[in-house]
């Protein structure tokens, strides 16, 4: 088992990050939680795009930055591992097996 923390660059942030950035095996994934307004709350879903590229990402705002990618699933909010700040880091292994990768 690997106990490796990956970083991760996010924007907008309730309870956890809901717009994230993060590197896997040299892809590139974003995991959007956009604000529902007919909730009223977030939902208690990622959904997980790969992104071909990170252009864009300097730029503040990134609520368009799932239409640069390719949906491929959804995954719940709580199945993701942050680092203690929830701000800095997930961990490998909980995003691996959200994606169906072998350790």
């Amino acid at each position: 088992m690997i106990d490796e923390w990956l970083p991760i660059r996010y924007r907008d942030f309730y309870d956890v990050p809901r717009l994230i950035v993060v590197t896997l095996a040299t892809r590139n994934y974003l995991l959007d939680c956009p604000f529902d307004d007919n909730l009223d709350d977030y939902p208690d879903k990622y959904q997980i795009y790969v992104l071909e590229s990170l252009e864009g990402l300097q730029d503040a705002d990134w609520r368009n930055f799932a239409d640069q990618g390719r949906w491929i699933g959804d995954v719940e909010v709580d199945a993701i591992e942050f680092d203690s700040s929830r701000r800095a880091a997930i961990r490998h292994e909980s995003l691996q097996f959200v994606l169906g990768l072998v350790v």
